[in-house]
């Protein structure tokens, strides 16, 4: 496939050796390159187009909105996980540090699920998925 741009594969010798070294460089790295693009399972003619998506939180049957847990920083003493509600987590923490005074920290996790959806004129918008 011809470009239009040509680099040299000779080198002049009305330069300067280290203008030189690197025209020899290029028309080698262009040579290697050439030999490559031959070789590669992607052809010039390959086309990668980008699509749209968008992402957001998990909606479907049974999902939670979010799971916590805490766990106490002093001990590392964690809490059963609950779905959707972060009030246990505080009254747990509270007990916790009513039966252990020196126990004052605890690490909150949160997690929540996400979803990727194509948007509308990506071709997989119609698929369920």
């Amino acid at each position: 496939m011809d470009t239009g741009h040509h680099t040299p594969t000779s080198v002049e010798p009305t330069h300067g050796p280290d203008e030189l070294r690197l025209r020899a460089r290029v028309a080698e790295a262009n040579a290697v390159s050439r030999q490559a693009a031959r070789m590669s399972p992607v052809k010039p003619q390959t086309i990668i187009r980008a699509a749209e998506w968008t992402l957001g939180p998990e909606t479907g049957e049974g999902a939670p909105q979010a799971i916590f847990s805490v766990a106490c920083v002093t001990c590392h003493e964690e809490s059963q996980p609950v779905d959707d509600e972060r009030l246990p987590m505080e009254i747990w923490a509270l007990k916790h540090t009513g039966l252990n005074p020196a126990h004052r920290q605890f690490r909150l996790t949160t997690e929540s699920f996400w979803r990727v959806t194509p948007a509308p004129g990506n071709p997989y918008y119609d698929e369920p998925g």
